[in-house]
């Protein structure tokens, strides 16, 4: 989000991504909650507070609608208590795919869809020259510079029939050397180690018109 001044008027916009945010923000909580300012209008100001431990929780079902994210506490694994899990208990996001096999998230109130839209990738690169691959795209350095080593996910996808990691428009590939054409866009998702674990391709095919409408 944009760097926004506190001390002007919010835009429309600005509010709804704050919003948004707080939704998916962890709750912590506060051993000691240090010391206060009161100002008027009843807003409070915590002073000094202890160091914040995330709220946490071990029932699966009351964590995790909109992350199933963990922490280790007491030598166990809890799952971390989301703002909307707490106080928005209907609402749900969910991980999912999008019809060119691009990675979105899917929102949905009770049993009903919000939407879904596409999660923002790792890099993203419009192919701008002719003759190159899907690996000269990832690798290259006017492009999205990955090295050798972070590719190997997509590199040994022949090695494993059960293997997902490239697609265009939506159709499942095995092959890094793939020609592109310029125009197209490729998308590249990391996994938790950096390593490119998803590549999608939006190929595009240019419409040529032979002759232009009489009137």
């Amino acid at each position: 989000m944009e760097e926004i001044a506190l001390s002007v008027n919010l835009t429309r916009e600005q509010a709804a991504q704050m919003a948004f945010n707080a939704m998916q923000a962890t709750l912590v909580e506060y051993e000691d909650n240090g010391g206060k300012i009161e100002l008027p209008g009843g807003i409070v100001i915590v002073t000094d507070p202890s160091k914040a431990t995330p709220v946490t929780s071990k029932v699966k079902a009351d964590a995790t609608n909109i992350s199933d994210d963990t922490v280790v506490m007491n030598g166990g694994d809890v799952y971390t208590v989301e703002f909307a899990e707490k106080y928005c208990k209907d609402l749900k996001l969910k991980s999912s795919t999008g019809h060119m096999m691009q990675l979105t998230d899917k929102w949905s109130y009770k049993s009903a869809t919000i939407g879904e839209y596409m999660t923002a990738p790792d890099a993203v690169a419009v192919v701008d020259d002719t003759d190159k691959t899907i690996h000269d795209i990832l690798t290259g350095s006017s492009y999205m510079d990955y090295s050798s080593s972070d590719i190997n996910l997509a590199k040994n996808v022949d090695d494993d029939s059960n293997s997902k990691y490239i697609y265009i428009n939506g159709v499942e590939q095995n092959d890094l050397n793939t020609k592109l054409t310029q125009g197209d866009v490729v998308y590249a998702y990391e996994n938790n180690d950096g390593d490119v674990a998803k590549v999608v391709v939006a190929h595009y095919t240019y419409a040529k018109i032979d002759s232009s409408p009489t009137t």
